[in-house]
């Protein structure tokens, strides 16, 4: 779509980010069924060198995830879309990444239905990844569900570069790096102390940090909060914090930390595992 790689909405957060380094996995095509780290039967096999797993391998801060049409134009259901996109979204969790979701972008398709598809889409995007979407599909849409003349390359598919500078900016007036770096975490991990689960990190904190939530997990994917731990101080020293479970479930136990800024938006770090192997007895070890 861009006239340039420079002028196109990655080639622009590069230039604009230039503290960061950035990488581009994105192919051509790709789908979400591709970018899975395992091969679904009767769907199209992963792309090792663009999946979630690739990209967790240059160990990323931030992870931004972007399939504007090709689900639909290859006649999966919104339920499938979304259903792989929380997978991505749960693997990054568990390694400790922040994974943001660009919504839909729209698709001159003759089929009225399958425009209309996009368009749901991008509100199911929005609405489960609260935080963690951002909206481009407004911003380069006209009537009907086509793309907006002004940013249309003409195939009906691509953005040129008016369209790729406005899904920039987006992503921009989202500050993504603010939501990431409230607070630093090193060194979490669980240890054992009789029948309870006691976890350590250590943290320093901003002044946009607000708590650390702990959480809690029996199968690695459904999380609740069992607590908060609010910062001792703020500045560039790190401190010890612990928090002790009391009742860790028979069985495997996952921890993360929530940590959460003063206006609610959350990162989180990687994930620990305690497994209780008999009442009164832990292991603990990291994901």
């Amino acid at each position: 779509g861009a006239s340039d790689p420079s002028l196109s909405m990655f080639g622009r957060l590069q230039s604009y980010y230039n503290t960061h380094t950035w990488f581009n996995l994105g192919l051509s095509g790709m789908n979400t069924y591709e970018a899975l780290a395992a091969t679904v039967p009767g769907k199209p096999a992963i792309r090792p060198a663009s999946n979630i797993t690739a990209a967790l391998g240059y160990d990323p801060d931030i992870i931004i995830v972007s399939y504007p049409s090709n689900d639909v134009n290859n006649g999966y259901t919104n339920e499938e879309t979304i259903s792989n996109l929380t997978l991505l979204y749960n693997i990054a969790t568990t390694n400790g990444v922040t994974m943001f979701f660009l919504g839909t972008q729209p698709r001159d398709f003759v089929d009225e239905a399958k425009r209309i598809q996009l368009s749901t889409q991008n509100d199911l995007i929005l609405q489960t990844f609260v935080g963690k979407s951002i909206n481009v599909y407004p911003l380069v849409t006209r009537t009907g569900g086509y793309i907006a003349t002004d940013v249309a390359v003409g195939d009906g598919i691509h953005l040129n570069d008016e369209g790729h500078r406005r899904l920039f900016q987006q992503v921009v007036n989202f500050d993504i790096f603010s939501i990431v770096l409230p607070i630093v975490v090193n060194d979490f991990k669980a240890e054992i102390q009789h029948t309870s689960a006691q976890l350590r990190w250590k943290s320093k904190a901003d002044d946009q940090h607000d708590y650390v939530g702990v959480e809690k997990s029996t199968d690695g994917q459904q999380f609740t909060e069992i607590g908060r731990v609010r910062p001792r101080s703020r500045g560039t020293s790190f401190e010890q914090y612990q928090f002790t479970d009391m009742g860790p479930a028979v069985g495997k136990n996952y921890y993360r930390l929530a940590l959460v800024d003063k206006n609610g938006r959350k990162a989180f770090t990687k994930t620990v595992q305690v497994s209780n192997l008999v009442p009164g007895s832990l292991s603990a070890y990291p994901v």
